[in-house]
């Protein structure tokens, strides 16, 4: 089954005019294999009430719609020109070389407008963005302000007001786990959690824990002093040891590749390093913690988070604000 073809309509009259539709799920009576395996052709006589596509898998393909001057011509006619040395097409001599397969137009859906409202130095931010990466799902980026919240922001979130947003066709989705968890059920490709129940069940946990115990426990030393901040540092070391025992014979949380686990600690890649130089502490060390030491390098070695760290120095002029502005004076 071919999971997604992105289809571009030329109009033969206007030249330029373009629209753009996706298949999102074909059912497999109208699927054609890639284009060096099989592909069906049909005559324009042929089409009735369909629209031209050719489908070659995941990828981009043109069809080119004919004007409707005469009764006998309908939608269209391909301009995909394929090697008949090796397709026998079976197709009218009219066609040439043109191959096609003809889909009912209700299968064609309006292309998706998705749009991801954040901020730059958000960890919640940066996991929907790997999400979206990994699925290499195309979406259109707003940069918030939170201290001057936007109207787009107030509209789309009223209740928590926070980022990250995600607004597909217009519904917003909120909450960065509701919102990995809305990406994995909408775009198949690539899942990002596991298929076993029990296993994305303890992904979930494993996702939860990391933000209700261990991200507080980190920030929460972050803003402490003097003893309170000694005790703060031995609740993070206590749930780093969770993490470490759950690494045990695994390169990634979810196994030998990057999943929904990673995602929700990718925090733990951009931030640490950063809030030990301002602490002068490292709270995650190689002695200490070896399995988490070897996956936070390979994590960052990842080609797909380079891409998505924030600057350096910029994270820690934020951080330093941030600190100076919420502890004691």
């Amino acid at each position: 089954m071919v999971d997604r073809a992105k289809v571009e309509f030329y109009g033969s009259n206007t030249g330029a005019q373009q629209t753009t539709t996706r298949i999102g799920q074909l059912p497999t009576q109208v699927v054609v294999q890639t284009i060096t395996e099989n592909v069906t052709a049909v005559p324009n006589s042929h089409l009735a009430e369909s629209v031209p596509i050719v489908c070659v898998g995941p990828s981009t393909v043109r069809t080119e719609e004919s004007s409707q001057s005469s009764g006998a011509q309908e939608n269209g006619t391909v301009v995909e020109e394929l090697n008949t040395s090796r397709h026998d097409t079976g197709a009218d001599p009219s066609i040439g070389l043109q191959l096609a397969l003809y889909v009912p137009a209700e299968i064609a859906t309006p292309i998706e407008d998705l749009k991801l409202i954040g901020i730059w130095s958000s960890p919640f931010y940066h996991r929907i963005v790997l999400a979206l990466k990994m699925k290499e799902i195309e979406y259109e980026y707003i940069e918030e302000d939170l201290t001057n919240k936007s109207p787009l922001l107030l509209q789309y979130n009223p209740i928590h007001k926070k980022v990250p947003v995600l607004v597909h066709n217009g519904k917003p989705i909120c909450e960065s786990l509701v919102i990995l968890q809305y990406i994995e059920d909408t775009w198949k490709q690539n899942p990002i959690l596991p298929s076993d129940p029990h296993e994305k069940a303890m992904a979930l946990f494993w996702a939860k824990f990391g933000d209700d115990k261990l991200l507080s426990s980190v920030f929460g030393f972050f803003m402490k002093q003097g003893k309170e901040k000694e005790e703060a540092r031995n609740v993070v070391g206590e749930n780093l040891k969770f993490l470490e025992e759950e690494l045990k014979e695994k390169n990634f949380f979810g196994g030998e590749e990057i999943g929904f686990v990673d995602l929700c600690l990718v925090w733990i890649v951009c931030y640490l390093s950063v809030l030990d130089e301002l602490n002068g502490i490292k709270m995650c060390d190689e002695e200490t913690f070896p399995l988490l030491s070897a996956w936070m390098d390979r994590f960052s070695s990842s080609p797909i988070i380079k891409e998505i760290m924030p600057p350096r120095e910029k994270l820690v002029r934020k951080l330093q604000k941030m600190q100076a502005a919420l502890l004691p004076k």
